[in-house]
């Protein structure tokens, strides 16, 4: 049974998706919810070693006012226990520790839409949680994709055909 949920957000379509659907978990189950952000931070990395960077005060700004916005969104829909935290450093060593200290019966995180180049470099987190995360774990995918108008506009244009068919 899921008596405590966490939600991880960012800001991005998959993320209000994954919000909306652990409200909505949550409200149906009765469970708990943790709404939580991370201000992503990179190290430095010298010759004598790696130096912590700062995060920014922009950032760090932006990743309050959005849990708060969505705090106070869960409560507008229902849900009575809500609670919520703003970290900073690698996104999923972040999350992993949280639950280490805050276990969850669920974890909910959007699925982000990175380029093959960006997966490549830099990974996917949900895939990352997905794996090592000790509780269960729904990926979010957003409904609907920002698409841009001209790529709108090709798949508009396509016509299908039957396979062998000659074209039009």
């Amino acid at each position: 049974m899921v008596k405590s949920i966490v939600v991880c957000v960012d800001g991005s379509t998959s993320g209000e998706e994954a919000l909306d659907q652990s409200v909505e978990l949550s409200r149906q189950l009765g469970a708990a919810l943790r709404v939580i952000s991370v201000v992503p931070i990179v190290n430095i990395y010298y010759l004598t070693g790696p130096v912590p960077a700062v995060p920014d005060e922009q950032q760090v700004r932006y990743h309050w006012e959005l849990v708060t916005r969505y705090v106070e969104r869960a409560r507008a829909r229902g849900v009575k226990d809500v609670g919520f935290a703003v970290l900073d450093g690698s996104p999923v060593d972040a999350i992993l520790d949280y639950l280490d200290r805050e276990p969850a019966d669920l974890l909910v995180v959007g699925a982000r839409g990175l380029s093959r180049t960006q997966r490549l470099l830099l990974g996917s987190v949900s895939t990352a949680l997905v794996q090592q995360a000790k509780c269960s774990v729904m990926v979010a995918k957003a409904r609907t994709h920002p698409v841009s108008a001209a790529v709108a506009a090709q798949r508009q244009d396509r016509k299908v055909r039957v396979a062998g068919a000659p074209p039009a």
